[in-house]
C-alpha cells in the first residue's frame, strides 16, 4: 500500500528508565491503550507494527531529553516553535531561565504587555437540518426538502493519532485505498494547535460503512499507530439548539500564591491581630485571609516577637498591600514575602492539563481565561462524546497537578443547553426570564443571553446538577415557546383568516399596548403570545374582538384591494400592490411588506407542486429562488421555524397523496404506509 502521508520511518533509541521522581510527573500524551466502552482493533489478534510516540515537546523546539528521548523526533519542528520564538519567555523575564541561548523564546524585554484571551462562548453555526416527524430533513434555497433520511441509515467512525500532515484530503486518499470512496463534506478532520497528533471522525450514509472500514483500516502500515474505532453517529449540527449536551467540563486550578510572616513585639499584638484576621474584621485588597495561629519567633523565649503566617494568598500581594490593612498603632513590625509556591507558565501549564484530559477522549474545543484578578485559572473543554467528559470528570476531579505537586485540579461535568429566540420576542420575554434568575443563582445555574446574531439571540443555561438544570430548562423553553391564547377554553382562531394592512395595524396595537408579541402558528391552527403572564387574558380578548370584526366584514378592515388604478412604484409591495409597510428588501432588489412576505412563504405550503419559495417582484416575473440563509434573516425565526415545518407538511402530503414511494440510497425503499406513519406522528407532534 502507498504511502498516503509521506511519512519516513527511522530506527528509534532504546527506551530510557526515567527516575522515579520525573517518572512520577510524566504525563501519558497520547492513547496508551483503548478505552472500554470503544469498538477498536487493539486485542483482536492482528499483528501491528510497533512505533514510537511523536515527542509533543520536540514538536514545540521544547524537548530537553534529545537524542536519549524515547518518544520519536522524526520530522520537522512544528511551526509553532517558530511562534514562540516570537514570544517573551517567562523564566527570562523572571531572571532565570536554565536554556540560556537555547531557549526557543525570546529573551528580549517585551515592548507590549501580553493578555490572555478569555473564555469565549461556542460559535453557534447554523445548519439547515431538523428532526421532524423522527427523521432528519435537510432544507436548501426556497426551503425546499434537500434530503430526508433516518438515523439508521448512517454510521460512523473515528480514526485518532492521525500524523500532523494530514488533512481532510489525506483521509479520504486513505480510505480510498482500501476501496471505500467518501466525499470530502463526510469527513471532520481536526488538528489542536498545542498537540502533535489530528483525528477524524468520518460519517456516511450507510449503516455498514463503520463496520467494513474498520476491518480495512487495521490492516494500513502506514501512517504508524493508526487507532479505529466505531463510534456513535453525531448528531447534526442543526439540532444544538434545545438539546441537553453532557460533553463540556470545566477545569480549574490554582494560581501560584505566597505565605506572608508578619512579625510583632510581643503575643499579645500578634494573638489579636490572628483573632481579627480570622473574623474578617481584617483584610487583604476587600478579600478575607487564612491565618495560621502565632508562633514565638524563636523556641522558648521568654520574651520576643511573635509571628503569624497569611498563607495563599495571591503573589501579585505587596507589603504595602498587608500594611494597610491594620491601622496605624497595629501594624507588624516587620513582613517578610515568601517564595511562590510554583513556577507558572500559562501555556505550558494549560497544554498538560489539555493533555491530561486527552487521555480520556478527544476535545472538540477548549478555552482557557486567565484573569489576572481571579485566584484560579480556568478552562473549559468540549468533549467529541459525552462519555467522555464523565470520565474525565470522575477520574481528573482532585488530581495532583503536573506542574504544582502540592496543588491539584478541579474538574466539573457541565450540563448545558441552548435556544434560539428572535430578538423581538426575546425583548417581550426578557422581564420573565429575569423574574426567574435569582432562583436559578441560588441552585448555581448560570444563565446567559449572547449578543444579538442578526434579528435573533441565543440563550444559554449552565450547571453541574444535571436534574436542576433540566428544570430550568423546562421553565425557559415554557417562556420562549409561548402561551396558546384560547377563548372559553377554546383556542382563538378563524380559518378563513386574511389579515388586511388595517387589521394588522390592530394587531400591532395590541402588541405595543399590552408589550406583548402574537405569532399566527398556521400549522398549529393557534395563536401564540408571548409576553408577561398577567396581560395574556387581555391579549385573548382583544384578539377575539379582531377577529369578530373580520368575521363580521367591517368596512374599516375589509381586504379587498381597491380596484382603482394607479402607478406601482419600485416601493410597492409585490403582493398587495401599495407602498411597503415595515419593508424588507431581498438580495434581488424587490421590496416587501414584512405581513405580505411572511404570508407569500406560508402560501407556498398549499400551493400545489414541490415547496419552493420564490421572489414574487416585478408583477410576479423575477421568480428567483430565495436563499435558505436569506429567509432566515428576513422574519422572525420561530415563523422560519413554522416554514420549515410547512415545507416538510407539503413534502408528506404530495408523497403520501400520491402513492408513490421514497426511494432510498442504501435500505431499498421506504414504503408508502411508513410515510403515512411519519405523517400521522409529524402532525400530530
Amino acid at each position: 500500500m502507498g504511502n498516503i502521508f509521506g511519512r519516513e520511518t527511522e530506527t528509534s533509541p532504546p527506551p530510557r528508565e526515567l527516575p522515579p521522581i520525573l517518572a512520577a510527573t510524566r504525563q501519558r500524551l497520547y492513547y496508551g491503550s483503548d478505552l472500554p466502552y470503544e469498538d477498536t482493533f487493539q486485542n483482536r489478534g492482528v499483528p501491528r507494527i510497533q512505533h514510537p510516540r511523536p515527542c509533543v515537546f520536540y514538536a514545540r523546539g521544547a524537548c530537553l531529553w534529545g537524542t536519549t528521548c524515547q518518544f520519536s523526533h522524526e520530522g520537522a519542528v512544528n511551526t509553532f516553535s517558530t511562534q514562540n520564538s516570537r514570544k517573551p519567555c517567562h523564566f527570562f523575564m523572571r531572571g532565570h531561565c536554565r536554556r540560556g541561548e537555547a531557549c526557543n523564546f525570546s529573551h528580549e524585554e517585551p515592548s507590549v504587555q501580553e493578555s490572555t484571551e478569555a473564555i469565549k462562548d461556542d460559535d453557534c453555526a447554523e445548519s439547515w437540518v431538523r428532526e421532524l416527524g423522527g427523521a432528519w430533513v435537510k432544507f436548501g434555497d426556497g426551503a425546499a426538502i434537500m434530503d430526508v433520511s433516518l438515523p439508521s441509515d448512517f454510521s460512523a467512525i473515528q480514526i485518532r493519532n492521525l500524523p500532523a500532515t494530514a488533512s481532510a484530503y489525506s483521509v479520504r486518499a486513505l480510505l480510498s485505498e482500501v476501496g471505500i470512496p467518501v466525499s470530502i463534506s463526510d469527513i471532520r478532520y481536526m488538528k489542536p494547535k498545542d498537540m502533535p497528533n489530528g483525528f477524524a471522525t468520518v460519517k456516511v450514509k450507510d449503516p455498514a460503512f463503520a463496520k467494513t472500514a474498520c476491518s480495512r483500516l487495521q490492516t494500513c502500515i502506514e501512517p504508524p499507530g493508526l487507532v479505529v474505532s466505531s463510534i456513535r453517529v453525531p448528531i447534526p449540527s442543526g439540532f444544538q439548539f434545545g438539546q441537553v449536551d453532557n460533553r463540556q467540563v470545566r477545569c480549574s486550578w490554582h494560581r501560584p500564591t505566597r505565605a506572608y510572616s508578619l512579625y510583632f513585639s510581643n503575643k499579645k499584638f500578634a494573638s489579636r491581630s490572628f483573632y481579627k484576621f480570622k473574623d474578617g474584621e481584617y483584610k487583604i485588597n476587600g478579600m478575607k485571609a487564612t491565618v495560621q495561629s502565632p508562633v514565638a519567633e524563636h523556641p522558648g523565649q521568654q520574651n520576643g516577637r511573635w509571628r503569624i503566617d497569611l498563607v495563599g494568598l495571591s503573589a501579585s500581594i505587596t507589603e504595602d498591600d498587608i500594611a494597610s490593612a491594620f491601622p496605624s498603632f497595629e501594624k507588624p513590625c516587620l513582613i517578610t514575602i515568601g517564595d511562590l509556591s510554583y513556577e507558572m507558565d500559562i501555556e505550558m501549564d494549560s497544554a498538560l492539563v489539555k493533555s491530561m484530559l486527552y487521555e480520556k477522549g478527544e476535545l472538540e474545543k477548549w478555552n482557557v481565561s486567565d484573569s489576572s484578578t481571579a485566584k484560579r485559572i480556568k478552562a473549559q473543554a468540549t468533549f467529541m462524546e459525552e462519555c467522555h467528559a464523565q470520565v474525565a470528570a470522575s477520574s481528573l476531579d482532585g488530581t495532583e497537578l503536573p506542574f504544582n505537586h502540592t496543588g491539584k485540579l478541579f474538574v466539573q461535568l457541565i450540563t448545558s443547553v441552548k435556544f434560539k429566540v428572535s430578538a423581538r420576542v426575546y425583548d417581550a420575554v426578557k422581564k420573565t426570564i429575569d423574574s426567574h434568575k435569582s432562583n436559578w443563582n441560588r441552585q448555581f445555574i448560570r444563565y446567559s443571553a449572547l449578543p444579538e446574531r442578526g434579528f435573533n439571540r441565543i440563550l444559554k443555561i449552565e450547571g453541574e446538577d444535571r436534574q436542576l438544570v433540566a428544570q430550568a430548562k423546562r421553565d425557559l423553553e415554557k417562556i420562549i415557546t409561548g402561551t396558546v391564547l384560547t377563548m372559553d377554553g377554546k383556542n382563538i382562531w378563524y380559518s378563513n383568516l386574511k389579515i388586511s394592512k388595517n387589521a394588522y395595524r390592530k394587531l400591532q396595537k395590541i402588541e405595543r399596548d399590552l408589550e406583548i408579541v402574537i405569532i399566527h402558528d398556521i400549522r398549529a391552527s393557534n395563536f401564540r403570545a408571548f409576553g408577561p403572564e398577567g396581560r395574556l387574558a387581555q391579549a385573548a380578548e382583544a384578539l377575539q374582538q379582531l377577529i369578530n370584526e373580520l368575521k363580521a366584514g367591517d368596512p374599516a378592515i375589509k381586504t379587498a384591494v381597491s380596484t382603482v388604478k394607479r402607478q406601482q412604484l419600485e416601493t410597492d409591495c409585490p403582493i398587495c400592490f401599495e407602498e411597503a409597510e415595515e419593508s424588507l428588501e431581498t438580495s434581488c432588489g424587490h421590496i416587501y411588506c414584512s405581513l405580505c412576505f411572511f404570508n407569500m412563504c406560508l402560501a407556498e405550503a398549499s400551493a400545489s407542486g414541490d415547496f419552493s419559495i420564490g421572489c414574487m417582484g416585478n408583477s410576479g416575473t423575477c421568480g428567483k429562488i430565495i436563499q435558505i440563509s436569506e429567509l432566515q434573516t428576513l422574519i422572525l425565526s420561530e415563523t422560519f421555524e413554522n416554514i420549515l415545518e410547512a415545507s416538510f407538511a407539503s413534502f408528506l402530503v404530495e408523497r403520501t397523496s400520491a402513492g408513490c414511494v421514497w426511494q432510498h440510497s442504501q435500505k431499498g425503499v421506504i414504503a408508502t404506509d411508513t410515510w403515512f406513519g411519519y405523517a400521522r406522528s409529524f402532525w400530530h407532534s
